[in-house]
């Protein structure tokens, strides 16, 4: 599992997408969470793992990830011993 965040756009935009096809044709599956409004939506789209509904996030302000942080948490850790931790802290 990878997470991706990102306030900007790429400046090898290819280079961008064909390291997420490598990471995904690899089985690392992908989150991305664009930060502000100068993300790109496609590249983010590039970056994240199928389905995006499930894997691609975008929120305002990097305070933001406080509002997204349980999804984080239970995307992230699946396992038994994850799943009984009280909390992961982004900040």
């Amino acid at each position: 599992m990878a997470i991706v965040v990102t306030d900007g756009v790429s400046s090898y935009k290819n280079r961008t997408k064909e390291q997420a096809r490598l990471a995904h044709n690899s089985g690392i599956t992908v989150m991305a969470v664009g930060v502000g409004k100068s993300t790109d939506q496609v590249e983010l789209q590039d970056i994240a793992s199928d389905p995006d509904s499930k894997y691609l996030f975008h929120i305002d302000a990097f305070v933001g990830l406080k509002m997204i942080e349980s999804t984080l948490a239970s995307a992230t850790c699946t396992s038994k011993i994850c799943i009984h931790m009280v909390s992961v802290r982004l900040f």
